[in-house]
């Protein structure tokens, strides 16, 4: 039996792909981008400890982005600071 990563990282990308490509799974997306405010700036001036608190928040999304190829099929336009900062 060998460890083949190509093929764990489809069986992955499989995975997501049928949880987060769905309408509803869309709509989880959307909001956790919204919520981490994804397409707004991580960084925070004079504020490290933030901006690293803020780039893993984006991180988890970005892996869940890559794994469905969300970005490649579909195009978010820019949040309003509004939207994109809702939990803060």
């Amino acid at each position: 039996m060998s460890f083949d990563p190509q093929a764990m990282n489809k069986d992955k990308s499989s995975l997501y792909a049928s949880v987060f490509n769905t309408p509803q799974g869309t709509k989880v997306l959307e909001d956790l981008m919204s919520f981490v405010g994804y397409m707004g700036d991580a960084f925070k001036p004079n504020d490290p400890y933030a901006t690293a608190y803020n780039l893993g928040q984006r991180r988890v999304v970005q892996r869940i982005l890559n794994l469905t190829n969300y970005l490649s099929t579909n195009k978010p336009e820019r949040l309003s600071p509004e939207e994109t900062f809702l939990n803060e």
